[in-house]
């Protein structure tokens, strides 16, 4: 048969295939094989490519199979007709939009893939065999958003075809998600929905005409990742969802991932699920199956049986709330406790030792940053807390002979004229710290020969973090190697070192130095990078008083007058609420003993 212009186009373009392929019940994909839909494909064995002679066709290398023709052998393939009849019809293609006066050929796409508008959703189903059922779906607004089509060839399994309005016609082709529900009308209006997987299934639901239940489905039943293209704010709570799965693999793994998406829903419904072992359904039977042989004078009792035995469902996946149970627990149970502070008022506004947080301990040079380290050590090594210091300046024996001092009470110790005018009591000092220092010791680390690295530091606080030390120390990050680009480095650094952090349950101190021409106790003036003071979620400087000023300070016992040594500053707090605020501290240094006067008072507050 000679075949027209019309003809030839249409067996030349990739489109008319694609469409052909589609009304069949396949999609089609660029660059990959296909599933045949003219038998049970479960492979992918078929492909769409064009011929030398330029002819696209379809392929199925499926040896129970094997069908393969150009886009008028599917056409015929799908209406059950010789390929002859389908040519002669297509001369009087009805397959045009509606408005147009006369027969005249449709106008080319204008890209290949586009799918053929029709005149209405008549001319689409007049040409499908064995139509079974059209359902139209619409928003929550009540706007028509498509169709789903259901036919079947004879002897063969059910076919399923989407479609849209477009302009003034209909495509083939499925509504952009997020996708309604069927019935949305009826399922935003009642108190118990019965979610299953197609349309025929939900109409059953539906005629039987239970009081306040309505059955719905999503668009095209199941298939992966479809409950996340599904517009589900219409089952939010209050109201009962009730899901009834096929009796297979398949559809009980859908709805399971739909229990999901409802249990992430706010208000969360309540959520059912029927069992279909327990209805005596299997081998892909569903509620159809259930209520098929049924008498209709019987199907609304025997709707509501199966009704009656759905059990709750509860998710077994951590929620994302998950995350704030286990700190409550934590919390309660002491996991999560802050490690101790000598300082109890700056604890309680700095959080500097709770759990999963860098901290920052900043000062000038000479600023006693090291002796308030040291003095923690002691205080956690007292307490039975795991913790490690590594000294990036000094060596272990300059931090043990600093703990022997506050040990013993007497910064003589340290002098040099002092020992020498006094050997046997210093002698005695040794000999009854020796125990003491030996143990605290072992959690002193000394840095090797060569200036570490920033990554060799980040390396160092992770092993000491794997041996779960609740506490580790680094006195002072601003000593390791110089490096270009050192902002990127530091980034680099505090990210990870806050990474360890927060994986490990551990406080990481990072002690550093104000930066070079920096005169304050703000963010601007710490030394390194801006990621010190931008990741870090605890900042304390240190500001000496030499000599000791005088303050008003809050205390638990009150206000007092006091003398003090120290200002800790609250530069930064992110789980506490002292940012701003100061820390006055009170130095014996004969007896290197360090006492807590409480919150600076500013002028105006002292008299308030």
């Amino acid at each position: 048969m000679t075949q027209t212009r019309e003809q030839q186009r249409e067996r030349t373009e990739r489109g008319p295939l694609v469409e052909a392929m589609r009304i069949a019940g396949c999609e089609v994909a660029n660059d990959r094989r296909i599933r045949c839909p003219f038998h049970q494909d479960h492979h992918a064995s078929a492909e769409i490519k064009a011929g030398k002679d330029g002819v696209w066709r379809f392929r199925c290398y499926a040896a129970t199979c094997g069908f393969s023709g150009d886009v008028y052998d599917v056409r015929a393939k799908i209406e059950g007709k010789a390929v002859g009849d389908v040519l002669t019809e297509a001369r009087d293609d009805d397959r045009r939009p509606a408005s147009c006066p006369t027969r005249k050929p449709e106008p080319a796409p204008v890209a290949t893939d586009e799918p053929r508008r029709y005149a209405s959703i008549e001319a689409v189903t007049r040409r499908l065999p064995g139509l079974e059922g059209v359902w139209a779906w619409r928003d929550t607004d009540g706007e028509l958003v498509g169709w789903t089509i259901r036919y079947r060839r004879p002897g063969e399994s059910k076919r399923m075809l989407q479609a849209k309005p477009d302009d003034d016609g209909v495509v083939l082709k499925g509504p952009q998600p997020p996708w309604p529900l069927l019935y949305e009308s009826k399922v935003r209006a009642a108190r118990m929905v019965i979610l299953c997987e197609g349309e025929p299934k939900a109409d059953i639901i539906n005629a039987v005409g239970l009081a306040d239940v309505a059955g719905t489905s999503i668009l095209g039943g199941a298939g992966p990742q479809k409950e996340l293209l599904t517009d589900v704010k219409s089952l939010r709570g209050p109201k009962v969802v009730i899901l009834w799965p096929d009796a297979d693999e398949g559809g009980i793994a859908f709805m399971r991932a739909m229990a999901e998406r409802l249990w992430g829903l706010y208000p969360r419904p309540d959520i059912l699920w029927i069992d279909p072992a327990a209805l005596g359904l299997a081998g892909k039977q569903d509620v159809v199956d259930f209520l098929r042989d049924v008498p209709e004078t019987e199907r609304r009792q025997r709707l509501q049986d199966a009704i009656d035995i759905a059990e709750p469902w509860r998710s077994t996946r951590p929620t994302l709330a998950a995350g704030v149970r286990q700190n409550t627990e934590d919390i309660i149970s002491g996991k999560l406790a802050d490690a101790p502070l000598a300082f109890e008022q700056l604890r309680v506004l700095s959080r500097a030792t709770a759990p999963k947080i860098v901290t920052l301990l900043a000062g000038p040079g000479g600023s006693v940053k090291t002796w308030l380290l040291l003095l923690q050590t002691m205080i956690w090594f007292d307490r039975d807390i795991p913790f490690a210091y590594l000294g990036l300046e000094e060596d272990r024996t300059y931090c043990l002979e600093r703990i022997q001092v506050i040990q013993e009470g007497n910064i003589e110790l340290l002098n040099p004229d002092w020992v020498k005018e006094h050997p046997d009591e210093k002698r005695a000092a040794d000999d009854r710290q020796e125990a003491y220092l030996h143990a605290i010791g072992q959690s002193l680390f000394d840095a090797p020969n060569d200036a570490m690295t920033l990554p060799q530091v980040a390396e160092w606080i992770r092993r000491r973090a794997a041996e779960r030390r609740r506490v580790v120390v680094v006195d002072p990050v601003t000593a390791v190697a110089p490096v270009k680009d050192c902002y990127i480095a530091d980034r680099q650094f505090v990210t990870e070192v806050k990474t360890i952090a927060r994986l490990t349950n551990t406080t990481i101190i990072l002690a550093t130095h104000r930066r070079k021409g920096g005169t304050g106790f703000g963010l601007d003036d710490l030394c390194g990078g801006a990621a010190y003071s931008q990741l870090t979620q605890a900042i304390l400087w240190v500001e000496p008083h030499r000599p000791p000023k005088e303050v008003t300070a809050l205390s638990p016992a009150g206000r007092s007058h006091a003398t003090i040594s120290l200002s800790i500053h609250i530069a930064k707090a992110r789980k506490a609420p002292g940012a701003g605020k100061s820390v006055g501290v009170c130095i014996d240094w004969p007896r290197a003993a360090f006492k807590e006067a409480g919150i600076i008072l500013k002028k105006g507050q002292d008299n308030g």
